[in-house]
């Protein structure tokens, strides 16, 4: 009788350690609880800048835990999967506790100008669920602006030019577009190109006084066929005419490496094709009158851009054909006895 007490209280034993396990291995029981969690999984919208001017670099990582307990040995299957633009990038699957996590890295490459969309999902028995969505915008290739546009310390006093600085673009090899404007026009001239980071505007005086007329200057990079964002605007006064509007010095500013044009010339827009807005170049070889207007296709005339007085220079005059609807356009510039007409889509 004694043997047979024995023989079932070790009966018992082996199968209490099949229903429970042992200390350290994993069990699956009914009084556990889960709580399936991502660990910097990126969701909602990004952008990225293009590095060059054919690829974009994006480090993606996606990480699934599990919080399970309130033992120490829960756990539970798992499977996970990473979608791009709707294809399989990763799969993998294991039994995921509080310590063990499933995890996808990767850098992927992508071309300027593209969008893409990255979905983690995780899958306990159910299906596919948990879904964590990146929507990834690839921006147009760029360099990177120049900054910190500035006068020099040593050169801003009233009655000398207006000697400009700014901080180099991170981008080597750069041009840099040096643009000046006349407040409250929203036309903005081409004063100077080239390499330098700094400008001495000889055309006009600094006036700190009450009497000065406020002008501002903005400078862009260019590389490869593309522009960057402009640095910021720097508003300086300057010598007023009498007549509100400023008195000029015919000298002219320092070198850029650039030269005043000695021909008057209309140049193709950029971008073209164009939606909503384009930028309309021409170059004035002398102070002329300048009219510049936009047709359509039968004729007739949908908007006038420019009419005023222009000084010597390259200038840069925006189109913005948001009220048009798509088709063939053409701008015509008048400057003295020059005309010119040329071409441009408006693709919407």
């Amino acid at each position: 009788m004694k043997s047979m007490r024995y023989v079932l209280w070790l009966s018992a034993t082996i199968v209490a350690a099949a229903l429970w396990s042992f200390p350290g291995s994993h069990y699956s029981h009914a009084s556990c609880t889960y709580s399936d969690t991502w660990i910097g999984a990126p969701s909602g919208n990004q952008t990225i800048t293009p590095s060059t001017p054919s690829s974009a670099s994006y480090q993606y990582t996606a990480t699934l835990h599990v919080s399970a307990g309130p033992d120490p040995s829960c756990g539970e299957e798992r499977e996970m999967q990473v979608l791009l633009n709707g294809v399989q990038v990763y799969y993998n699957s294991g039994w995921l506790d509080s310590w063990n996590v499933l995890q996808y890295h990767a850098t992927h490459f992508f071309q300027p100008g593209t969008t893409h969309t990255f979905v983690a999902q995780w899958n306990g028995g159910g299906g596919w669920t948990g879904d964590v969505t990146l929507n990834l915008t690839v921006l147009e290739y760029s360099p990177a602006p120049p900054s910190n546009l500035r006068l020099a310390s040593s050169g801003s006093r009233s009655g000398q030019a207006p000697p400009l600085v700014w901080d180099a673009s991170p981008t080597s090899g750069v041009t840099y577009q040096l643009q000046k404007r006349d407040p409250p026009s929203d036309n903005w001239s081409v004063i100077a190109t080239g390499s330098s980071t700094s400008y001495t505007d000889g055309s006009e005086t600094l006036d700190w006084s009450r009497f000065g007329e406020e002008i501002q200057y903005r400078v862009r990079a260019y590389k490869d066929n593309k522009y960057s964002i402009f640095s910021n605007t720097l508003s300086v006064y300057v010598e007023g005419d009498g007549n509100g509007g400023h008195k000029r010095d015919a000298a002219g500013g320092t070198s850029l490496n650039a030269n005043v044009p000695t021909a008057f010339a209309l140049y193709d827009n950029f971008p073209n094709p164009f939606n909503p807005s384009t930028q309309i170049r021409f170059d004035v070889a002398e102070r002329t009158m300048v009219i510049l207007e936009v047709f359509d296709s039968l004729g007739r005339k949908v908007k006038r851009l420019l009419q005023q007085q222009v000084g010597p220079g390259s200038h840069t005059v925006a189109f913005d054909a948001s009220h048009l609807p798509s088709g063939i356009y053409l701008y015509r510039i008048q400057a003295g006895s020059f005309v010119q007409a040329k071409s441009m889509v408006l693709a919407k």
